[in-house]
């Protein structure tokens, strides 16, 4: 039975990576619709079922008590997958700058996260509650430019101010966890 208690949040992530696949494959196709709704809508209808896996799978994981080593990276190499979309949607669709801010602190989080691992004691760690919280405003930044970006200025404003804030509370999650890795080291 716990084999199976181990599939469910994993089954989850999975979904997100075949979930980021076609995000990206959809974000670099050129006149496709279904319906009145183009590419890029689609994919941001895919984009809230990502984003909506990747909040679960960890909560489910920890509910079951069903937390491994494989799920813990698993997740982590898919958010990467689903991340690299959310980049390109930024950089096409939101401020240049902003863009760049986000992608130095990425960079910033992957930094910290050798430190953690290779340097102090190969331990995991879940994100602290300011990286979540950021990350769930990125996502619905993007949201909100792929699902109704085009529709009018403003909406491209809103997904921009919401980026910013995401970018701020980035900016805070990783001071946290650097001083935290530097104090534990």
């Amino acid at each position: 039975m716990s084999s199976l208690k181990i599939l469910i949040p994993n089954s989850l992530t999975a979904c997100r990576l075949v979930t980021s696949g076609l995000i990206f494959w959809l974000i670099f196709l050129d006149n496709f619709k279904i319906g009145s709704i183009d590419n890029f809508q689609v994919a941001g209808l895919m984009m809230i079922f990502a984003l909506l896996t990747d909040l679960f799978d960890g909560m489910l994981a920890r509910k079951l008590k069903a937390i491994t080593r494989f799920g813990y990276y698993f997740d982590h190499i898919v958010d990467f997958f689903l991340l690299v979309s959310v980049i390109y949607v930024a950089f096409y669709r939101l401020n240049y700058i902003l863009s760049i801010a986000f992608i130095i602190l990425e960079i910033g989080v992957v930094v910290v996260s050798a430190i953690r691992i290779f340097i102090k004691d190969n331990t995991t760690q879940w994100p602290n509650n300011w990286g979540r919280t950021s990350y769930g405003f990125v996502g619905v930044a993007v949201c909100i430019i792929m699902l109704i970006g085009k529709y009018s200025i403003y909406f491209t404003i809103l997904a921009n101010l919401v980026f910013a804030i995401g970018i701020v509370l980035r900016l805070i999650s990783l001071v946290i966890w650097h001083k935290e890795v530097i104090q534990n080291a």
